[in-house]
């Protein structure tokens, strides 16, 4: 059986929910309750987001989170599509 190639939006993603993983363990975070309390956002909010993989979130949204959970250079060219050439972080 072939081996399926991920879409651009899968990989896109993935990025995200990986770059939130990688903030969650450098920030201490435990929980999903944890990560919405340091979003700021309610918890039901934060799950119903996270489960459509943050498919309907505002883009100012995206941005806090980034900004807040500190997102790398890297994992912002990744969730957004780019090419990471040039980059430094």
């Amino acid at each position: 059986m072939p081996k399926l190639r991920a879409t651009p939006q899968e990989a896109r993603e993935r990025a995200l929910m990986k770059a939130i993983a990688r903030s969650e363990v450098e920030l201490g975070l435990t929980s999903d309750t944890a990560v919405a309390a340091y979003l700021g956002i309610e918890r039901s909010t934060y799950a119903a987001r996270k489960k459509n993989n943050f498919r309907r979130t505002p883009f100012e949204d995206v941005v806090s989170m980034g900004v807040r959970l500190k997102f790398t250079a890297k994992e912002v060219c990744a969730i957004f599509g780019a090419s990471p050439e040039g980059v430094v972080a």
